[in-house]
């Protein structure tokens, strides 16, 4: 693949293709006498470059638009109507790939199953792919804490001036979160040892920015898909004495279905045959997110699957946007997830796929 070449009938003076007789901005060449200007050349004389998209106008100064619209959408009304072009060496083979805005807020981009979440799940299956059991934690911030910390133009001050640190309402803050949440998980970096002191070896995160069941309502939590057979051989030696204490209470009481259940979870954990993580174990690991972010009251939820249709289930969860209106927050829209990197992970994912399609 060289860089993008240009095609026939390009108007170079405003970078947009007047292609004849296509309708669909990523159909092959076709003739008529029509032309519409459907599609984006990056660059000018073939050289890539971000600068040089047009800057049409189609309703409204572009200052007053979503920061994304005068990139994304300045020149149609629809997302995905552009396209960066390229071919092969050859010049046989004309490639096409869509702008999308990606914005969870946008009429296109935000729906479920769109071609933007496609593209998010896309990303995440191959490492999927490689987990066996796999397991999932959602990590939410009680209610009294979810608005502390806001900068930008009405920042939270203290008595002596100065901002308010928070969790999860200003960019800082949340990649700082993150930061802390995956250093308890992965553990911290320690140079060319690695990550030392967490608890899984790979991992993946995703904020979601607003709930279901109150839309509209924001509710700021970390989704995090890890990999329960990497969980540490020290962590499980160290929590083995309180899940064999847990054992015992479990035959001393009265056996119910809930606690038969939770005996044959401990089996399967003790044979690494299943995502199963004891109590002791999950009581631990919320100690230690509660303690080191300082929230006391901090909601830690865990579940599992095993089979790969589960699996898929999480990905499409976690990968959908849950912020679909920019009037439910516009200083979260504008201020905060401008230039935000929501999906991270960790470990190293070089193993060969356990399951597959």
């Amino acid at each position: 693949m060289t860089d993008p070449k240009p095609l026939p009938n390009f108007d170079y003076d405003t970078k947009v293709k007047t292609r004849q007789g296509s309708k669909d901005p990523l159909e092959g060449s076709s003739s008529n006498n029509g032309s519409t200007p459907d599609l984006c050349l990056l660059g000018s004389e073939g050289k890539s470059g971000v600068n040089s998209f047009p800057t049409l106008d189609v309703g409204g100064s572009s200052s007053e638009r979503s920061y994304k619209d005068r990139v994304a959408k300045s020149a149609t009304p629809g997302c995905g109507r552009w396209a960066i072009v390229a071919d092969c060496v050859s010049g046989l083979h004309h490639f096409a790939k869509k702008i999308l805005c990606g914005r969870e807020w946008c009429e296109v981009c935000g729906e479920d199953d769109s071609a933007s979440h496609k593209r998010r799940q896309a990303r995440l299956l191959p490492k999927i792919q490689q987990i066996k059991h796999l397991g999932y934690l959602v990590i939410e911030f009680p209610e009294w804490a979810r608005r502390v910390g806001r900068g930008g133009l009405d920042p939270d001050l203290d008595n002596k001036g100065r901002k308010v640190a928070g969790w999860c309402y200003s960019k800082t803050d949340l990649r700082r979160t993150t930061k802390i949440i995956v250093d308890v998980l992965a553990g911290k970096r320690c140079g060319r040892r690695g990550r030392v002191g967490g608890y899984f070896g790979r991992g993946i995160t995703r904020w979601h920015w607003f709930g279901t069941e109150y839309p509209g309502k924001l509710n700021p939590h970390l989704n995090v898909l890890v990999d329960a057979d990497s969980l540490s051989d020290e962590v499980r030696a160290e929590v083995q004495p309180a899940v064999e204490r847990r054992k015992e209470e479990l035959k001393g009481s009265k056996q119910t279905k809930e606690v038969r259940k939770e005996s044959r979870g401990i089996k399967c954990y003790e044979r690494r045959t299943s995502g199963y993580l004891p109590k002791p174990l999950l009581e631990r690991i919320k100690e230690d997110l509660q303690t080191s972010l300082g929230v006391c009251d901090l909601i830690v939820h865990y579940s599992y699957c095993d089979k790969p249709g589960q699996m898929l289930n999480k990905v499409h969860y976690v990968t959908r946007a849950t912020f679909r209106e920019y009037s439910w927050d516009p200083y979260l829209a504008e201020e905060v997830l401008y230039n935000f990197r929501n999906t991270r992970w960790w470990g190293s994912w070089k193993d060969e796929p356990v399951w597959s399609l």
